[in-house]
């Protein structure tokens, strides 16, 4: 297995680079906010992770346009359609621009609400550190998301590389300011971020308004949105049921198993993003759903075996390292245990999900991510109402995730015989 995966990595040299320096910017992150939980109390960590949700539903303020070019302009490319790729690139810009400032006002009004709340008066830079965080690292979100649509792979490892140093040499910010010190390092790397994006993206710049293309990219992007909030709800609803059932500070006991899974989906996530463009494209060119199902099936693959094993290394590591250097989240480890399966799980979802969301078939997708939901919440309260607490809320997630997965794999293979089977009728 072991000398497969190294056949595989070493044939695709442009994916083990756009790995290596998304892995690098996500350590320096996490490293950033390690350091940051080692500072602060529970409680207020726990309100982070609440706050995060705004970096997780930002892409809703962008109205499905991203979404939209994230299919359309790779399609483009392999059409070679250029008129389209520009136009579509200039409405994408006006977006995200847009977006970005919604979601940096509601982020200081959340904080600026949440600070009274906690009793923090003395953090008077925490509403506007929030702000610029969420609004600097939507927009560089954006900048990412079209470079990786152009396949522009070896500058977006080069930018995310210096993106990642420049967190590094920032974290003095969080030894002296703590969680606002965290978040003003995120703003000033999500900046420098910008600037080398819009210098390497420079030819495509340019705001415009074209109402064809807007729309277009509004009907292919609104239903690739709502799929992507529904997994977001999905993925996030075990911390909504805890602030709602427990309070907003059991959170804080909770934060590890949110850290955990979070980290243990980068590299799914990172192979999907490396994916997605390539099957867009090989739809544009061939207009095949099976040739582009077969690139779909190749992301399946490596996303499931490296993460499985990461996994099972981080299973036997966790407990350990949690004693070790953050005693005060112990509590939190039989939660974060019972949530790593969904992370498996998970890293089969990836290739089907940008299969489905290339040929628009996001209504199947969409109905068993419902169904999942009804799970989570099931399964969850289920095992909550037992006395099992958090781990519990784990534990429900989890055995939802991969019933989701399974259920999805089935319904797509079926999908695609019959689109295969219409094809040669």
């Amino acid at each position: 297995m072991l000398t497969k995966l190294a056949q595989v990595l070493m044939s695709r040299k442009r994916l083990v680079s756009f790995t290596l320096s998304t892995a690098f910017l996500q350590a320096m992150r996490l490293l950033s906010e390690l350091i940051t939980m080692s500072l602060i109390d529970r409680v207020l960590f726990g309100y982070w992770k609440l706050w995060q949700l705004l970096f997780t539903y930002a892409p809703a303020l962008q109205f499905g346009i991203i979404n939209g070019s994230n299919r359309n302009i790779p399609f483009y490319k392999g059409a070679k359609n250029q008129d389209l790729l520009i136009k579509t690139l200039q409405v994408s810009w006006l977006s995200s621009l847009v977006g970005s400032l919604l979601i940096g006002i509601i982020s200081y009004l959340v904080a600026y609400s949440s600070a009274k709340n906690l009793d923090i008066t003395a953090h008077s830079w925490l509403p506007i550190s929030l702000a610029l965080a969420t609004a600097s690292w939507t927009f560089l979100g954006s900048c990412f998301s079209l470079l990786r649509s152009l396949e522009l792979f070896q500058s977006f490892s080069l930018i995310q590389a210096i993106t990642s140093l420049a967190l590094l040499i920032a974290l003095p910010l969080i030894y002296q300011l703590q969680l606002v010190g965290f978040l003003l390092s995120t703003a000033l790397a999500s900046v420098m971020g910008i600037i080398l994006s819009l210098w390497i993206l420079r030819s495509y710049l340019g705001l415009a308004w074209h109402s064809g293309v807007l729309k277009d990219l509004v009907a292919i992007g609104i239903p690739i949105l709502i799929v992507g909030l529904s997994y977001s709800f999905l993925t996030t609803l075990d911390r909504v049921l805890i602030s709602s059932l427990m309070g907003a500070d059991k959170v804080g006991d909770y934060s590890l198993a949110i850290l955990t899974f979070t980290t243990f989906s980068l590299l799914p996530l990172t192979i999907s993003q490396y994916f997605y463009p390539r099957i867009s494209a090989t739809l544009g060119e061939t207009g095949s759903p099976m040739r582009a199902y077969e690139v779909a099936l190749q992301q399946i693959r490596l996303s499931g075996l490296v993460t499985t094993l990461a996994v099972i290394v981080g299973a036997m590591l966790i407990p350990f390292l949690v004693r070790r250097f953050l005693p005060d989240y112990a509590i939190g480890i039989s939660a974060a245990l019972a949530l790593l399966p969904a992370n498996i799980a998970l890293s089969f979802v990836g290739g089907t999900a940008n299969w489905l969301n290339s040929v628009r078939k996001q209504r199947l997708y969409l109905s068993t991510q419902v169904l999942a939901i009804l799970l989570s919440l099931g399964f969850s309260l289920m095992f909550y109402g037992l006395g099992l607490g958090i781990t519990g809320i784990a534990l429900g997630s989890s055995l939802a995730m991969v019933t989701y997965a399974g259920v999805l794999s089935i319904l797509s293979r079926r999908l695609l015989k019959t689109m295969s089977g219409n094809l040669n009728h």
